[in-house]
């Protein structure tokens, strides 16, 4: 799976774009990260069949502020934004020379979660990315 066809798919919508801008990282944020912030990563990869097709199950955590209160709801606001985006998809996913050609991408789970520093909330949403590779 190509990793920047999801970068540019989150980021290619201006919805999305309004909320985070470019703060869309793959694996890990910077030190110090502006919130709120888009994180993702694969979690699993298993052949469909030997031939043809692969799912990959991906989670995207949003990670925002728990204060003042209108960040947190910001959060669900991006969330409903990503799956939008994302859930039912088919086509080619990106744009320019990051795309990738699904064949449908499903979202599976949804988990909120306080971040140990007791300042942050993190909306975790995985989906399966079923692609012909």
């Amino acid at each position: 799976m190509n990793s920047q066809a999801i970068y540019q798919q989150l980021v290619d919508d201006a919805s999305i774009l309004a909320i985070v801008s470019t703060r869309v990282y793959r694996d890990a944020p910077p030190k110090n990260p502006t919130l709120p912030y888009i994180l993702y990563f694969d979690i699993s990869d298993e052949p469909d069949n030997p031939v043809d097709y692969y799912t990959e199950r991906w989670q995207i955590n949003l990670i925002g502020s728990l204060r003042p209160s209108n960040q947190s709801q910001l959060l669900d606001t991006l969330e409903a934004l990503v799956s939008a985006n994302l859930d039912n998809f088919t086509g080619t996913l990106g744009s320019g020379s990051s795309t990738q050609v699904v064949k449908s991408v499903k979202r599976s789970t949804k988990n909120s979660s306080i971040l140990p520093d007791h300042k942050e909330k993190q909306v975790s949403v995985d989906f399966l990315f079923n692609y012909l590779r």
